[in-house]
């Protein structure tokens, strides 16, 4: 419930009971709101330097090398980056968090 001072509003229509927003409405939207950093300047460079580039500037990332076309998990992880290299080492997507 509602205390003094809480601003906080009733939202609905005829008769539901409604939703409350207030100050920590903002909050609840960013709960599953993770980093969302790509590095498209490195797409033509040689995996290990786009690896040790994204480590300078984060190196509390995991940060893998696979060849284009690799099976990868779907899950979404903020502290991982897949680079992708085609049979020369050269990266062929851009590598972002995820």
């Amino acid at each position: 419930m509602a205390s003094a001072g809480d601003e906080k509003q009733t939202l609905g229509t005829s008769g539901d009971k409604g939703v409350e927003t207030g100050s920590n409405a903002d909050e609840i939207f960013q709960v599953n709101t993770g980093p969302s950093k790509s590095w498209p300047e490195l797409v033509g460079l040689p995996g290990e330097e786009a690896k040790c580039k994204i480590l300078a500037e984060d190196p509390n990332l995991t940060v893998v090398i696979l060849p284009e076309g690799s099976f990868v998990t779907m899950d979404f992880r903020t502290d991982r980056v897949r680079i992708f290299v085609d049979d020369k080492g050269i990266v062929t997507k851009t590598p972002h968090i995820g």
